[in-house]
């Protein structure tokens, strides 16, 4: 600092209004910025959609609250579709009525029903499925999705089927891939590919919980960090027939950019399960569960009455059921995502 030497009384007035004067421009212009400030971090607030503690998201049905560790920041047991349970057994997923408040989104949903060692295990109100992020990552970060599909691993004598998209993997793929990791819990088996007459144009009940599940990360992915633009669809080696018929179905057109084909990319001559194999393998299933009725209303709401081990029970060998061709939703023709072993494939 200096002195003004030899200054007049009237200079010092002057100069001390000067100072006055600009003292009070910066504090105003201090107080805009601080109100632009907080008014721009509210509207981030609001367009981001999360706490600024990381643990909750607003999703498009309600707030999620999760867990943020370490490794990842984990949400679980979201519901993408209504429970298919009683009359919306073997028909497609309707969508997930929303909540009010904050969910918790700490613990996973249940798995759907599989055979194992000689019972049943999981629950039919099972369409849920868990987001895993890096620990940082937040709204507008714009990191690539990976949509991971479990397939239904075939059961293992102490520990559960399809463990695959727990959220212990799913947090070493997000850190390997610096990516938001979905996975997502469908209908199985019966339940999930069950064709006949009473059903009409059946069979790819799961095929539907999946292209809902790829919906619902199409419409949330933002708020979680993700780039809904940047989807990647995969899976384990079981799901590959399921992520072949993404591929081939008119219905999945643009709900994921691009695929890993476990096992290579899907071949034109795999075999398929036709839609008159499949009936056929629908009436012997309502013969076993004792729903033989001409009426297929009838036989529909019968099989619709059965318990959930009764589903089990009448099922038969697990692996005779999947993406059933020949319908609607899998055209007999469809060849998309056909081509030799390589396994990156993109939708065509």
């Amino acid at each position: 600092m200096f002195r003004l030497r030899g200054t007049t009384l009237a200079a010092r007035t002057v100069l001390s209004r000067l100072r006055a004067q600009r003292a009070a421009r910066g504090v105003a212009l201090a107080a805009v910025a601080t109100a632009l400030t907080a008014a721009a971090l509210a509207t981030a607030d609001d367009a981001r959609g999360d706490d600024p503690d990381r643990t909750v998201v607003r999703t498009d049905q309600g707030a999620v609250r999760g867990a943020v560790g370490e490794r990842a920041r984990v949400f679980q047991g979201i519901p993408y579709a209504a429970p298919p349970v009683g009359d919306r057994r073997w028909r497609p997923p309707e969508p997930a009525p929303g909540w009010d408040g904050t969910r918790d989104a700490r613990k996973p949903g249940p798995r759907c029903p599989r055979p194992l060692d000689g019972r049943v295990v999981g629950d039919e109100d099972c369409l849920y499925l868990n987001v895993t992020t890096p620990p940082h990552v937040t709204v507008g970060a714009d990191k690539p999705v990976v949509v991971w599909l479990h397939g239904g691993e075939p059961p293992h004598r102490g520990r559960p089927p399809h463990r695959a998209g727990d959220p212990v993997e799913a947090t070493g793929l997000a850190e390997r891939e610096d990516a938001v990791v979905v996975t997502v819990h469908h209908r199985l088996g019966a339940f999930g590919h069950l064709a006949h007459p009473a059903f009409g144009d059946s069979g790819n009940f799961a095929l539907a919980d999946q292209q809902a599940a790829l919906h619902w990360v199409k419409r949330n992915a933002r708020a979680f960090g993700g780039d809904p633009d940047r989807m990647t669809l995969t899976g384990a080696r079981s799901a590959r027939a399921s992520i072949c018929a993404q591929l081939r179905s008119p219905d999945a057109a643009h709900l994921f950019d691009h695929t890993e084909v476990p096992g290579g990319a899907c071949s034109a001559g795999e075999r398929r399960r036709e839609l008159p194999r499949a009936l056929r393998e629908g009436r012997e299933f309502a013969a076993r569960a004792g729903c033989v009725e001409r009426d297929t209303g009838r036989a529909a709401a019968c099989l619709r009455r059965l318990s959930t081990a009764a589903v089990a029970a009448a099922s038969g060998p697990d692996e005779r059921y999947g993406p059933v061709y020949g319908t609607r939703p899998l055209p007999a023709s469809a060849t998309g995502g056909d081509g030799p072993p390589g396994g990156a494939v993109s939708p065509g």
